[in-house]
């Protein structure tokens, strides 16, 4: 019994998982794509430590003996979970709120506070006024 009860868990967490991606590749796409540097300098961390342990590993390891594309994929591997990580968890919108909070005004508003900001606009709304952004 228990063990089917941790395993409804396991499934609405990924549930939960899968929706919350869904939910922060759709606003990753409205920013277009944009990440913030120190997750580059995080995977390129990432790929500098995959590559020394591939350097470190014994020639008679499994995955010295499939070739070099499997050496490739598994140096890229720990980059991409540090990207995939951050998209997942939300990093995106915390990253875009916490620097673009006050980019540009509302083009609809009439006080503008800074005339030459480029509009970086992640909703389709205006949180000011309400109003259609699209």
């Amino acid at each position: 019994m228990w063990k089917h009860l941790f395993d409804g868990f396991r499934l609405i967490h990924g549930i939960r998982l899968v929706l919350a991606a869904a939910a922060s590749f759709r606003f990753w796409a409205r920013i277009r794509f944009w990440f913030p540097g120190y997750i580059h300098v995080l995977a390129v961390i990432g790929l500098a430590v995959s590559v020394w342990a591939l350097s470190a590993m014994p020639t008679d390891a499994p995955a010295n003996k499939e070739g070099p594309v499997v050496r490739l994929l598994i140096a890229l591997a720990l980059p991409a979970i540090i990207y995939l990580f951050f998209i997942v968890y939300g990093g995106p919108r915390a990253t875009f709120y916490s620097s673009f909070r006050n980019t540009a005004p509302c083009p609809l508003l009439d006080d503008v506070n800074s005339p030459n900001a480029s509009p970086q606009f992640a909703e389709p709304v205006c949180p000011a006024c309400g109003r259609d952004l699209t």
